[in-house]
């Protein structure tokens, strides 16, 4: 009877185990989804970027107005927000190979 209860405690403990590295994975899939999302808006918008003094009558309608301070932050932060992304497919990439060991 003691070995029965050693093989229960051990499926119980993979179960577990399985358990806790699927929500692992599942939380950095989720913060790699938002993460690119934001990274993708951060980038449409600062290609959206038009000096004030551009827009007539023959631009696009979705524009963004932004000065060239401000244009040059706009980059900054996407080629930012794009090296956190990367850096949270990485995380993702370890999270599943961790899962599936």
């Amino acid at each position: 009877m003691p070995s029965l209860q050693k093989h229960s405690e051990k499926k119980t403990s993979i179960f577990i185990h399985h358990i806790c590295f699927a929500k692992d994975f599942v939380y950095h899939f989720v913060a790699f989804v938002f993460y690119f999302g934001a990274s993708v808006l951060e980038a449409a918008t600062t290609a959206a970027a038009v000096e004030r003094k551009a827009i007539n009558a023959t631009t696009a309608i979705f524009v963004t107005v932004l000065d060239y301070r401000q244009y040059s932050i706009n980059v900054a932060a996407t080629i930012f927000s794009f090296v956190v992304t990367l850096c949270y497919a990485c995380s993702l990439g370890l999270a599943l190979r961790r899962w599936k060991l």
